[in-house]
């Protein structure tokens, strides 16, 4: 054997078969992508999570309570210390200050729960603070924030401080969304940020959270199942164990309010008592001192007849002073009016003085201009008689140069015609024969050409003389026409003069008119005030007059009024101690007044506060206690999330890349079976020059190898770094955890590597073993066809003498060539049911939003109501309710109940809606109730519970089963289904109220609104939210806006995902029907070149290999419709997260955009098909297996 020849031999088979190595390679690249790819991504996304979660010790369950977590409560719970770490702190839900972002502040952590630093540090101190982040581009490290924190129904508030110093920017290892953190009691109801700060920033008695981490849990993977099993059982021993805590706390918490009510009444009693005291004294002292009082009333009479007397004499002198004051007065003005009056006059004089000054050398200027313009209107009319008697000349001059032109062109003509006779009679002067008569006509014509030169000499002087006379003439025209325009520029500056002179004489008539008039009106004005002045003169008489009389009056009152003085001594001497008396009584009265209008409002402001106190107590309902997973703690929606994500691509990787790799390994399998075939010949040369039949099936077992193998291999290394990456990114930018760990799984990459082996090296093996298995001289011709055989057609004579001839051979070749039929069918059904589930997906998730969001819920908000709300609070409500921005709103009975189901056990949260029976025609304006798969309507009217579909898959009930579901204090509520509703996020039950009253054994009260804005958008909801949580009566806002920012980012991380399978998919279709079709050529190239050679053309040849396959196409993809649709329901089922539905329906364009690739790519390669077989030699062809 020569080793040389040999592997010569083996180096050529890849040389020569490029397309097949790389096809070969592709398909096993391909499959072993998808598959490690979509098995490693799932771990390396929980290994990601576990590291995480462990380095910030996470913790497994949380305690919370309404009413907090008291000591006893801290006692109950110590009994887990031997298996357990607890560790209690604070939160509080608040909002940045100015805004409605609701921000929830933790107290730092000891141990549990810790936060990742992104930037600074955590607080140490009281007053700093670290914030998520999220909010890193809007706050810097040392920037201060503030927030507003809404009283509790006490009127307190926890948090000490409200102003911080920024120190760091943390992300939270419990709330791990950027999107959805879950709902808020502040702001619009929407979480939207977390904060930490240290824990002395907190007033408050009772802890709001416990956390425990279990020490048999620390190292389990938290997204395994044993981790949930031992999680579930935790969480049930710890509700058993705090299962007594509500009723202890609410009996101790009564306890407590009762015993401060009551020494509040004991305060109010007494305080009333001292104030009956106080008011029986004060009567006593009121009567001793009316007794004095009647004793003064006589002398005080007695005073006042006088006092009168005094009055009307001061009355008379106080209006005797009036009336002087007043003639005074007026005197005053008139003075004021006579000496402005003068003022006026003098002004008037002066201004009249001016004005005639002006109006003279006025006057003197337009005699002035009136003589300039006469001077220059006579030298105009001298200069235009100048100017006629030249036009007159130059006429003349004009006329006489026109007649001698005139007889210049006469002259000139009759010359011309002179000269031209001369010149005709000297040409008949050569034909004169006689010699004398020659001579003496020649001397003739010389003396008429010495006339007509002397002519012309003549002419030619008058000529010059006209020149002359003509430029002369020209000379004065332009002398007179430029004289002629001087003229008229004279004549417009005399008009225009003219004109300034016309406007300065009206001006100066009106300026004498309106001088005329003033001296009119000033010799008016001067009499007047002559007349003024002369009645001021007798109105000051008179007043001095008056004024003597007025003094004389004044000294005889002064007189009266000494006297009267006197007497008021003696009667005050006597008042004084009566008034003594009364002022001591004033005191203690105002004092007691004071006491007693300060109390009354205090007593009645207590006895309210009391009131309302003891009512509050008497409506105390049990405390409520939640043990919660990591996937129910508030904020756990980015836990979900990224659970979800890993349990998404889990769920794929069991189903799409065995699709795949079943589809890649089978047209690998028959690619190399058809290899081995193809090298028939050359095999039985090898084995008759003596080579083994090993060493010959090694050959195509090392060729096997190597392609699969290199194939695998890049499978392998981009499975395990490019596609993890790809998908995680398409989470990780809303989702708080760290960078992607890469791991490598030995397990996957060998299973890997073996299917690689099996669908490349086993087909080698088989076949050439089963072929070596001949003689050499077999071996050395070609292999025999295939036998044909009737097929089923032929038997339907019918239908079979209806076909043509290139239809018959095409179905006999279908049936004849069965593994390649199997084989394209197989490969166009595999990659239509990848194709149509992966756009099927896309399509049930694309229009979600707007299918949950727009056609089945259709209202923006609930409210919930606080049941300990006042009066005047719930009035506000309703004010609020009126607002224009409100569209409008439905009150009805909202509730929360639980039910434990999915996979994880999780206690689901269910929204229950009860309609009040007179609002039930209304209710389709805000939620539209229908069955998805039947289109029917859902009413209310029926004796049961509507429940949304999602939450029946889960629950694994129909219509007409009973569903078992919680209450708030856990106890369980049976109802019965009568309808499921189409419902794609979130759980819902909806009943009337007779059906919640037979279940729950009491009447439903409505509690909550359903509103519908105006404005939909997400800006006004959240607007619109703020104000709601703003009021005291409203208790909670639920709104649509988060869970749509919710399922956007579940569309489109899915539809990343999707993308890239379809993508492979596609490739998958390209290098499959590829081979297919290559391998089909291949085989049948001598059927080919005969038919050519018999005179098919290029088109016919070419389609009557490729009409097979696409017959077998058809079959392919209507077969994977089929399989894509049953996988496509598969996927819809699985990969949701339990709150989310998909939409199992697809459109008709699922069916459509897979044919199409289909078609296209068969149509591209039947483009390369046609131009491959016009340039295949198919003479050589024929010989090539000779």
């Amino acid at each position: 054997m020569n080793k040389k020849t040999y592997w010569k031999d083996v180096r050529t088979s890849f040389s020569e078969s490029k397309g097949r190595v790389i096809s070969i390679a592709s398909l096993m690249a391909l499959g072993s992508f998808a598959l490690v790819g979509l098995k490693v991504t799932p771990p390396n996304m929980q290994e990601t999570g576990q590291h995480f979660f462990a380095e910030h010790k996470t913790a497994d369950l949380a305690v919370i309570s309404n009413y907090g977590l008291a000591q006893s409560d801290r006692d109950v719970l110590s009994s887990l210390k031997n298996e357990a770490t607890v560790e209690y702190g604070y939160f509080k839900d608040v909002v940045i200050k100015d805004s409605s972002t609701a921000f929830r502040i933790f107290s730092k952590p000891k141990e549990l729960s810790t936060y990742e630093i992104a930037e600074g540090r955590l607080p140490e101190n009281s007053g700093e603070i670290a914030i998520s982040a999220a909010y890193q581009g809007k706050y810097k490290i040392g920037d201060t924030i503030e927030f507003t924190e809404k009283e509790n129904a006490n009127g307190q508030t926890v948090l000490k401080r409200k102003k911080f110093t920024i120190t760091g920017f943390v992300n939270s290892s419990e709330i791990l969304s950027r999107i959805n953190l879950g709902r808020s009691t502040a702001g619009s109801g929407e979480l939207q940020g977390y904060a930490v700060v240290t824990e002395d920033t907190f007033h408050s008695d009772v802890y709001m959270i416990a956390r425990i981490a279990y020490k048999n849990l620390r190292d389990l993977n938290p997204y395994s199942q044993s981790y949930t099993d031992k999680l579930y059982s935790a969480k049930q021993d710890v509700k058993k164990l705090i299962a007594n805590e509500p009723e202890k706390r609410l009996t101790e918490i009564k306890q407590t309010a009762q015993d401060k009510i009551d020494d509040g009444n004991k305060k109010i009693q007494d305080a009333q008592q001292a104030l009956i005291d106080g008011k029986s004294q004060l009567k006593d002292a009121k009567e001793k001192i009316a007794d004095g009082e009647q004793q003064l009333q006589d002398g005080k009479n007695q005073l006042a007849d006088g006092q009168r007397q005094l009055e009307n004499a001061e009355s008379q002198l106080a209006d005797g002073k009036a009336k002087l004051e007043d003639s005074k007065s007026q005197l005053e003005t008139a003075q004021e009016q006579l000496q402005a009056g003068k003022a006026q006059i003098a002004e008037k004089e002066g201004q009249l003085q001016t004005a005639a000054s002006q109006l003279q050398s006025a006057k003197e200027q337009l005699e002035l201009g009136q003589a300039q313009l006469q001077t220059a209107s006579t030298e105009i009319a001298s200069k235009e008689s100048e100017l006629q008697a030249g036009k007159t000349q130059l006429d003349t001059t004009a006329s006489e140069l026109s007649t001698a032109k005139e007889q210049l062109d006469n002259t000139a003509t009759s010359l011309e015609a002179q000269a031209n006779q001369l010149a005709a009679e000297r040409a008949l002067l050569q034909t004169i024969q006689d010699e004398d008569q020659r001579k003496a006509k020649e001397e003739e014509l010389s003396q008429k050409e010495a006339l007509l030169s002397q002519a012309q000499a003549q002419y030619q002087e008058k000529l010059q003389q006209y020149t002359s006379g003509q430029a002369a003439y020209q000379e004065k025209l332009d002398a007179y026409n430029q004289a002629s325009q001087q003229l008229e520029e004279a004549k417009a500056s005399l008009a225009t003069k003219q004109t300034e002179f016309d406007e300065k004489t009206s001006q100066y008539q009106a300026g004498l008119t309106q001088f005329e008039n003033g001296t009119a009106a000033l010799d008016t004005a001067k009499s007047t005030l002559a007349e003024k002045e002369a009645l001021y003169q007798n109105g000051l008489a008179d007043y001095q007059t008056g004024l003597a009389t007025y003094n004389e009056k004044a000294a005889e009152y002064q007189t009266g009024q000494a006297q009267l003085e006197n007497a008021r001594v003696t009667l005050t001497q006597k008042e004084q101690e009566l008034a003594e008396a009364k002022a001591t009584l004033a005191q203690k009265e105002k004092e007691y007044q004071e006491a007693k209008e300060k109390a009354d409002p205090e007593i009645e402001s207590k006895r309210k506060e009391l009131e309302e106190a003891q009512a509050r107590v008497d409506a105390l309902s049990t405390p409520t206690y939640e043990v919660l997973t990591r996937r129910e703690v508030p904020g756990s929606e980015g836990y979900i999330s990224y659970e979800n994500n890993a349990s998404v691509i889990q769920n794929v990787s069991n189903i799409f890349p065995v699709v795949l790799y079943f589809i890649a390994a089978l047209v690998t399998f028959v690619t190399m079976g058809r290899f081995v075939e193809e090298e028939r010949i050359k095999a039985g040369t090898f084995k008759a020059l003596g080579y083994q039949n090993k060493d010959i099936i090694r050959k195509f077992v090392i060729y096997g190898l190597v392609t699969s193998m290199v194939g695998t291999l890049v499978g392998i290394i981009a499975g395990h770094t490019l596609l993890p990456s790809i998908i995680y990114h398409t989470y990780s930018a809303k989702i708080v955890l760290a960078p992607m760990e890469l791991h490598f799984y030995p397990v996957k990459s060998l299973l890997a590597i073996l299917l690689g082996l099996i669908s490349a090296v086993l087909p080698a093996y088989l076949v050439a073993t089963k072929e070596l298995g001949e003689k050499p001289a077999q071996l050395l011709l070609p292999k025999p066809p295939t036998a044909g055989s009737k097929i089923f057609l032929e038997r339907l004579t019918p239908l079979w003498k209806r076909m043509s001839f290139t239809q018959k051979v095409t179905a006999r070749n279908i049936f004849r060539y069965k593994q390649r039929m199997f084989m394209t069918i197989f490969g166009v059904c595999g990659s239509i049911a990848l194709l149509f589930a992966g756009l099927g997906i896309r399509n049930s998730i694309a229009d979600l939003n707007n299918r949950q969001f727009t056609d089945i819920i259709r209202y923006d908000m609930i409210v919930a109501q606080n049941p300990n709300a006042s009066q005047k609070e719930n009035e506000e409500l309703d004010k609020l309710l009126k607002d224009s921005s409100i569209k409008e709103n439905l009150q009805v009975h909202y509730e929360t109940l639980y039910k434990t189901a999915g996979r994880n056990k999780d206690n689901q949260e269910i929204t229950t809606l009860v309609i009040p029976n007179h609002e039930q025609n209304d209710f389709s304006d805000y939620i539209q109730l229908k069955n998805r798969t039947s289109g029917q309507a859902l009413s209310l009217d029926q004796d049961g519970i509507i429940l949304s579909e999602k939450m029946a898959n889960l629950a694994g009930v129909k219509v007409g089963d009973t569903l078992t579901v919680q209450d708030k204090d856990g106890k369980d509520i049976q109802l019965t289904v009568s309808g499921i509703a189409e419902m794609y996020m979130s759980h819902f039950i909806f009943m009337n109220e007779a059906t919640y009253e037979k279940a729950f054994g009491k009447v439903s009260t409505n509690n909550a609104h359903l509103i519908t804005l105006n404005n939909h958008s997400d800006k006004e909801v959240e607007e619109m939210a703020t104000q709601f949580m703003d009021l005291s009566s409203v208790q909670g806002v639920v709104q649509n806006t988060t869970l749509k920012s919710q399922v956007e980012t579940i569309v489109n991380s899915l539809n990343r995902v999707m993308g890239i399978l379809i993508a492979v998919s596609v490739l998958l279709a390209i290098v499959v029907l590829f081979n297919l079709t290559n391998i089909n050529v291949a085989e049948r190239i001598r059927e080919l070149s005969t038919i050519k050679v018999l005179g098919f053309y290029n088109k016919e040849v070419t389609m009557y290999i490729y009409r097979e396959t696409i017959y077998l196409s058809m079959i392919g993809i209507c077969v994977g419709f089929g399989l894509g649709f049953l996988l496509h329901s598969y996927m819809a089922n699985i990969i949701p997260p339990d709150a989310v539905m998909f939409n199992p329906a697809v459109s008709w364009m699922i069916y459509a955009i897979p044919a199409a690739i289909v078609v296209i790519i068969l149509t591209t390669l039947g483009y390369i098909v046609n131009r491959w077989l016009k340039k295949v030699n198919m003479l050589e062809a024929l010989k090539s297996v000779e």
